[in-house]
């Protein structure tokens, strides 16, 4: 929170778009890296432990399994691989979950439980096939080609077999699960979020998707604020509301996941921060959001409502945030 640096500084030649992905306990951190490849170091010393490879064009998306045995990794060349963290190997290829030709992987996001996975892909050239007598659930709306081609939400279980595809006329540019599996969160580039019940696929307490006939998946269109790209999405710690880029949404109790986080008994730390209007925000549990501190131009990132915002990250009672000049600014709210 003082802003020191704990670490050694490490130098990575990353590719486009620049990533770096936490482990679930944030012992372990990955990146994409030139080769196509992903690596992977120790967050308490920094030491480089693995390096993932097979990809055959840029990387994508990374994203860690719950248990840390599995990191998945999603590219342009249309496959989505999974490497296996356990292994002593400094160097190994990562088996292929799920390809596609002609089909980029944007985003990807993995279940609490292990066994199920999200994916944004677009496909360029012919629309995607949607008659498969695997898919559990039908499109609610027909394929719509953008300028990035065919965009689609899918649902893979841990074979990578795919279940359910949503088409989506715009770039899905963020998913996530939220942590009972009953709901799919997903943002575009035109900053419009959509919330997904996944009830009927994922039964809770289930690792076995409900069988056919095929049914829709029910989608709720979240009203936002104007704003661009939708890189960062996430649901509020007690599962109520969802952040998204710089604002906050409450979800109405049929749109919430099935199981409610209660939240520690202690309040204050259940809180949730978020950045707007150049402000800082605080939700405290059932409660409206209010302003918190107010922040000068000079904190401010400049790029607001552009489609490339820089980022910022809250944890706890820590807020972290890119501003102009390149320079990363440390918010302690846990006085407030």
């Amino acid at each position: 929170s003082a802003g020191r640096c704990t670490r050694r500084t490490i130098v990575h030649v990353h590719t486009y778009p620049p990533i770096a992905t936490w482990s679930p306990t944030e012992n372990l951190f990955a990146c994409p890296a030139k080769g196509n490849a992903v690596r992977m170091w120790k967050a308490d010393t920094g030491e480089l432990v693995k390096t993932f490879t097979g990809h055959s064009d840029g990387v994508t998306a990374v994203v860690f399994t719950h248990d840390e045995q599995h990191i998945l990794s999603g590219s342009g060349d249309g496959t989505i691989r999974r490497g296996r963290i356990g292994q002593s190997d400094k160097e190994m290829t990562s088996e292929i979950l799920f390809q596609s030709d002609d089909t980029y992987v944007e985003a990807l996001a993995v279940s609490s439980d292990g066994q199920w996975v999200l994916s944004s892909v677009r496909k360029l050239g012919s629309p995607p096939v949607t008659s498969s007598t695997e898919l559990l659930a039908i499109p609610s709306r027909q394929p719509v080609e953008s300028e990035y081609g065919y965009c689609m939400l899918q649902l893979h279980d841990m074979t990578g077999r795919v279940v359910w595809i949503e088409h989506h006329p715009r770039w899905i540019t963020s998913v996530l699960f939220s942590e009972d599996c009953t709901r799919a969160l997903v943002g575009n580039e035109r900053g419009e979020a959509f919330v997904y019940d996944l009830s009927q696929l994922i039964p809770l307490g289930h690792v076995v998707a409900r069988s056919p006939p095929p049914l829709s998946v029910p989608e709720w269109s979240l009203k936002l604020p104007s704003m661009g790209w939708i890189k960062q999405i996430s649901f509020t710690d007690d599962c109520r509301g969802i952040l998204f880029g710089w604002s906050h949404a409450f979800l109405p109790p049929g749109q919430q996941p099935l199981r409610i986080h209660p939240g520690p008994a202690n309040c204050s730390i259940s809180a949730t921060y978020f950045l707007d209007d150049g402000w800082i925000w605080r939700i405290d549990p059932d409660s409206d959001p209010r302003r918190l501190c107010w922040r000068p131009p000079s904190f401010r990132i400049p790029v607001k409502g552009s489609r490339w915002q820089s980022p910022w990250s809250a944890h706890a009672h820590t807020i972290a945030v890119k501003t102009g000049e390149t320079r990363l600014m440390i918010f302690d709210a846990s006085h407030c």
